[in-house]
């Protein structure tokens, strides 16, 4: 019997999103059934799938701690890809506090505290939630009102503050998109006129590149300072006096462009298979 692949996603994108049916394609071309189903949706049966593949999940901000549970249910945590322990410790942007030189410098606020902004003695800030997806909620050059409304607010959350980097109005914003650990294919993002956040919601548009030595070195010492090796992993980068900088490294529901790079579809799709033979 062939195995059965469960791609997650969420409601609003039953089918994933842009590129995604290449994926399918090529997960059917190797013989495998997929099937699209929604994280939340009660009337799956996680249990009779061979592995699920997290793919656009993208509304688990607003019920975080419904996804965490969902995500370490036995049902779901002993077929995820990539694996519990990856997605957890990546849902909080605190984990680029602990990336040192290679990330933008980020300073993590707990809910329930704050920090005065003018001790970071940065020129401008950017102040966004350590949960969230598609740059919702980010501010740039943040004042001090708006870090409180996110940790001292009605509802507090909490936030990661870093240095506003103005260049990524001019220059933007390079992915690096890694499969098994390999670099596949780079992508420069962006952002529409006016705009700092790169995201297609908020007008950036991407296209295909080639990833530069620097930005390649910096996307294997991402993968290093993992655990284990991810299935799939999405390394942002912008620049920061000339030299590269994680802004994040995506390992729970990237997306990954396979519209531009269609082989990469492919070597995912071989990345399952393997992890498949590898469970037996």
């Amino acid at each position: 019997m062939s195995a059965h692949i469960a791609l997650a996603t969420s409601a609003d994108h039953p089918e994933g999103h842009g590129g995604e049916h290449l994926l399918v394609d090529a997960l059917t071309a190797r013989g495998m059934r997929v099937t699209w189903a929604v994280w939340d949706d009660p009337v799956v049966d996680w249990a009779g799938f061979d592995l699920v593949v997290i793919r656009a999940t993208w509304d688990y901000p607003a019920r975080v701690e419904r996804f965490r549970s969902w995500v370490r249910s036995p049902a779901v945590a002993t077929r995820l890809v990539n694996p519990p322990n990856l997605v957890l410790g990546n849902l909080h942007k605190g984990y680029l506090a602990d990336l040192g030189d290679l990330a933008v410098p980020t300073v993590v606020v707990p809910a329930g505290m704050t920090v005065d902004l003018r001790r970071l003695r940065w020129a401008a800030s950017v102040v966004k939630p350590a949960v969230g997806v598609g740059g919702q909620g980010a501010v740039r050059r943040a004042t001090q009102e708006d870090l409180d409304r996110l940790t001292l607010g009605p509802d507090p959350v909490d936030a990661v503050v870093q240095p506003y980097l103005p260049d990524v109005e001019q220059r933007g914003e390079v992915s690096v998109v890694l499969v098994g650990g390999r670099p596949t294919h780079a992508v420069h993002k962006l952002p529409a006129d006016g705009e700092f956040r790169i995201h297609e919601e908020w007008g950036g548009t991407a296209e295909l590149v080639e990833a530069g030595p620097e930005e390649l070195e910096v996307a294997a010492a991402a993968m290093a300072a993992l655990p284990s090796t991810p299935a799939y992993a999405r390394v942002d980068l912008l620049y920061d006096a000339g030299r590269p900088r994680i802004v994040e490294v995506e390992l729970v529901e990237p997306y990954l462009w396979f519209e531009l790079a269609p082989a990469a579809a492919g070597a995912l799709a071989d990345e399952l298979a393997q992890s498949l033979a590898r469970r037996g």
